[in-house]
């Protein structure tokens, strides 16, 4: 076998095992879905761990902290494959802003939701690398100042919220999502990947220090 065949079958073997072991994982679907999320609201020291399933992880009056000390008729929380949902209530004052009239959900400063141990199954290693924010009938939650996540959670602050006022007679309601961006986190090469390419290194450099001397004799 020739000294450049040999370089190039060495490199493919190297670099496919590499492929196989770092890059197909990422092609999986990532989810929420099935995971289990710790969700708290650390004022008053409400906190309930939840299975995300499909349709609404918290509503009015159920059986959780969280459902049945915090959220108001017609309010719910929603944990999406990618997402969380808050369906929220204004139930305060009303203030106006610039010809719009908002109402308070009667959250106070320092008021605040966590949803953490978001650990996105379809991808090993997964950890939260971003979020974005989509407000209906809201104003008042923005990244880097309402809303604050690290590598497994969110911070959701509710003291600054707005919702926008329908009447008196109906209740008013906007629905905040937080789309969660992800991505696998750098991990350490198993030994035996090491093992392989130092083992294939030697057996290259053997063979060309081999024909090297071939050639020169």
């Amino acid at each position: 076998m020739s000294h450049s065949k040999t370089v190039r079958l060495v490199t493919a073997i190297i670099f496919n095992y590499l492929a196989i072991l770092l890059f197909v994982p990422l092609q999986a679907q990532a989810s929420l879905l099935s995971d289990s999320v710790n969700v708290s609201f650390p004022t008053d020291s409400s906190n309930d761990i939840v299975t995300v399933v499909t349709g609404p992880e918290f509503t009015h009056g159920d059986s959780s902290s969280i459902g049945n000390n915090l959220l108001l008729d017609g309010e719910y929380i929603d944990i999406l494959e990618s997402a969380v949902v808050y369906h929220i209530r204004g139930n305060g004052g009303i203030v106006n802003i610039e010809g719009v009239d908002y109402i308070s959900p009667g959250f106070a400063s320092g008021h605040q939701f966590v949803f953490s141990d978001l650990d996105f199954s379809g991808i090993p290693n997964a950890i939260l690398t971003g979020v974005t924010v989509a407000l209906t009938d809201v104003i008042n939650v923005e990244l880097g100042t309402d809303v604050f996540f690290n590598a497994d959670s969110v911070t959701l602050n509710l003291g600054r919220i707005l919702v926008k006022y329908n009447n008196d007679i109906n209740p008013s309601f906007g629905t905040i999502t937080m789309n969660l961006q992800f991505a696998t986190a750098p991990v350490p090469l198993p030994g035996s990947v090491i093992f392989l390419v130092s083992g294939l290194a030697i057996l290259s450099r053997g063979f060309l220090t081999r024909h090297k001397k071939l050639d020169i004799v």
